[in-house]
């Protein structure tokens, strides 16, 4: 049943990945078996009220998780999935609020900083963030303190098109990855070249005007879509298809980037005796190349996901979800 689902991969984003399968599983089974008894002592078949009844019973899906936790010593095992979960979505926010800022502003002001600068005001609201909600958990864990949303959750509030959890390693690889190519594209982070301008200079040739905004578009898209998908800390079936259709958008402007002639344009004496008209073309034939084959391996962990394969999910519980 779907909702079973749903509150086991909710249940299963915070507990210890190599524990993952049999920890779903168990509580795949003891949801269901519950759920029947419920059923069988109402002297009728299996319905969605009943697996509310005894979800309702088993509290919040990261109570649950909690209780896979090893004992912290800050902040104990009910409240620390709720921590980490409270700290990825305030970071990932605050993030993408600040590349936000940073280009509204930049083309404001016509200011540019260059990459040490960017990475070193990330750190600092990396950390104030994080001292800042490690200290007020630490007062709730200590205060005795009650989370009303912790406390009152109910299985009605589960959405039923939650697919997979998330590769947090890959989501945040992507979303910094992302994050910077637009900070660049819009001119904003300026990559110094540390080679003398008369010995080696590179630039991108007056065709990529025509994909500014384009790549703007499908760069912002995958931004925003991996800001929220990071804070949910799940795949659902809406985020899986709008990462399909901006991989298809992203293989499009790819192809047509190759066959829109000579892309970079380079002097200096270094290129004169070491490269060719036919070495730069190369060059960035391959660099395209890579992202067209990293797009394509996106494309196709998002539809396995999209099938249920990606965890927990298998084909019986995807036929049972009603509509």
């Amino acid at each position: 049943m779907r909702l079973i689902e749903s509150y086991v991969v909710e249940v299963c984003r915070f507990v210890p990945k190599e524990q993952r399968d049999e920890i779903a599983q168990d509580l795949r089974d003891a949801i269901t078996e519950e759920a029947q008894e419920v059923a069988d002592a109402r002297g009728d078949v299996l319905i969605e009220a009943d697996v509310e009844q005894v979800l309702a019973g088993f509290g919040h899906p990261l109570k649950v998780a909690g209780s896979y936790q090893p004992k912290k010593y800050l902040i104990g095992p009910e409240l620390y999935p709720v921590l980490w979960q409270t700290l990825r979505v305030v970071l990932t926010c605050a993030l993408g609020i600040q590349v936000a800022a940073i280009i509204v502003f930049a083309s404001l002001e016509e200011w540019q900083m260059g990459p040490w600068q960017l990475f070193s005001m990330t750190v600092e609201i990396i950390l104030w963030i994080a001292v800042v909600v490690f200290a007020a958990f630490a007062v709730i864990e200590y205060s005795g303190e009650k989370l009303g949303w912790y406390e009152n959750w109910q299985p009605a509030s589960l959405s039923r098109n939650s697919m997979s959890t998330i590769d947090r390693s890959d989501l945040v690889t992507n979303l910094v990855g992302e994050g910077f190519f637009l900070l660049w594209w819009n001119d904003v982070v300026v990559v110094q070249n540390f080679l003398p301008a008369d010995a080696l200079v590179v630039s991108l040739s007056p065709v990529w005007a025509d994909f500014f905004w384009p790549l703007n578009f499908v760069f912002g898209g995958f931004f925003l879509l991996h800001v929220v998908t990071l804070t949910r800390g799940i795949w659902r079936r809406g985020g899986l298809l709008s990462e399909l259709v901006l991989d298809g958008a992203l293989i499009g402007l790819a192809l047509a980037i190759l066959t829109s002639g000579n892309l970079l344009e380079y002097g200096g004496n270094l290129a004169e005796k070491f490269l060719t008209p036919a070495h730069i073309p190369t060059i960035m034939q391959v660099v395209i190349g890579v992202v067209i084959a990293m797009t394509l391996w996106d494309m196709w962990t998002a539809m396995k996901n999209l099938q249920g394969q990606g965890y927990g999910i298998d084909d019986v519980a995807l036929a049972e979800e009603p509509g």
